[in-house]
């Protein structure tokens, strides 16, 4: 089953013919209709579909609809709503196939909301006007794919019927192939990357997979960190391997790829084991050379590709950014080790490589050094991040915390 979501007070026509489109596929459909004002029930029961409509929407997150209406307020009703979608989603997640929804920017907001009750428990799909400018924020961990509309979804016109149409053959598609995410049984490191770190990461997966592992790579460009913080914080995760912190550097230096105030904090308030090194804090990354602030003037770049360019940090920043990861490693209740690469941060540290600065990279050492709390280990290696022993040396390290952690709740239960 198919839930199809959406305020049908304003776009009864648009979801019609979108439930249409998924039944002549094969599918069956449920119509979620969050719209505060729909009469569109018979419209949607004449398709030969259930129909869920907003005041069983309301209900679901505890609300009289009357009331909410009563009170004019679009953001209460967007939160209510979304809440309401969420925990009826939730309650049919094991007769789920897929979850589609489509609108502005109020549905986007209620429906990836909504999703999250669902996330990687079926196909999720959303035709959502921020497609193109910033749908990222509203997605940020979702496995969801994005349909861009091209127009507005207003009414049904050449585009919109061909967009729509795509959009369910989409769902469908995805429920017809999709097999179900167990996430019981295999332990799962999650393990942060860069492509500059890239050599250092694919070493430590290796062990860490022919260990039994199973290793979930995330790209360390503030969505990516977001969405390690979200799948830790979901409990998904064993221990962090926090290999490529570049995100903190962003955050503290106004690069364009920040670290949120949750990064580097999550595991450590779980009491998870985490390894953690500073693979790519030499760099600071932009968009296209154009758009870097004027204040970097006479800084070192690099231009990655013709959208990225990355500016090396200085010494002074790099104490600011060693302290600022120390604050929040600090926080953690389980074990928790920084690896500090004397030998390079990244393939453009290493002695020749274009961001090379033993003075910077020491700045950021002894930054460390200074912040660490008593609980923090520190280990120093002369190699660089990328170095195969060293990779190897920050894996096994975090085994052997797995290891020590679960013997230790193990001694606490029998005890």
């Amino acid at each position: 089953m198919i839930a199809v979501i959406g305020a049908l007070d304003t776009k009864i026509d648009e979801f019609v013919f979108l439930t249409r489109e998924i039944s002549s596929r094969g599918q069956k459909s449920v119509v979620i209709d969050f719209g505060p004002f729909s009469t569109a029930e018979p419209d949607v029961r004449r398709l030969g579909v259930a129909y869920i409509g907003p005041e069983q929407v309301a209900d679901a997150a505890g609300v009289r609809l009357k009331e909410l209406a009563s009170r004019h307020d679009r953001s209460e009703t967007l939160a209510v709503m979304s809440a309401g979608v969420g925990h009826l989603l939730g309650e049919m997640v094991d007769h789920l196939d897929g979850v589609i929804g489509a609108g502005g920017s109020g549905a986007t907001s209620v429906v990836t909301k909504a999703m999250r009750s669902v996330n990687f428990r079926c196909p999720l799909v959303i035709v959502s006007t921020l497609a193109s400018v910033d749908i990222g924020r509203y997605i940020d961990g979702l496995a969801c794919t994005v349909v861009n509309p091209v127009v507005d979804v207003s009414g049904l016109n050449s585009i919109t019927r061909s967009v729509l149409s795509a959009a369910a053959g989409a769902v469908c598609g995805m429920a017809d192939g999709r097999s179900q995410i167990n996430f019981e049984g295999t332990p799962r490191i999650a393990v942060s990357m860069f492509g500059i770190t890239t050599a250092g990461v694919d070493a430590a997966r290796e062990l860490l997979e022919h260990a039994g592992f199973e290793v979930l790579v995330f790209h360390a460009n503030d969505k990516g960190g977001n969405s390690l913080e979200m799948l830790v914080g979901d409990r998904v995760m064993t221990a962090v391997l926090d290999l490529t912190t570049t995100e903190m550097a962003d955050a503290v230096v106004g690069g364009c790829l920040p670290a949120t105030s949750r990064r580097f904090t999550t595991a450590g308030l779980l009491g998870l084991p985490q390894v953690v090194s500073l693979g790519a804090l030499d760099t600071v990354n932009f968009g296209s050379i154009d758009t870097i602030p004027d204040r970097f003037a006479g800084r070192r770049f690099l231009q990655h590709t013709p959208e990225v360019t990355l500016m090396r940090t200085a010494a002074d920043e790099c104490r600011l950014i060693g302290a600022e990861l120390m604050k929040r490693l600090n926080t953690s209740t389980g074990p928790v080790t920084v690896v500090l690469p004397h030998g390079g941060l990244s393939a453009l540290s290493v002695p020749g490589a274009p961001f090379h600065d033993p003075e910077a990279d020491d700045a950021l050492i002894a930054a460390i050094e200074s912040a660490a709390g008593p609980s923090v280990e520190l280990l120093h290696v002369a190699g660089s991040v990328n170095d195969p022993e060293v990779a190897e040396l920050m894996a096994r390290c975090l085994i052997s915390h797995i290891t020590n952690t679960h013997t230790n709740v193990h001694d606490e239960e029998t005890r």
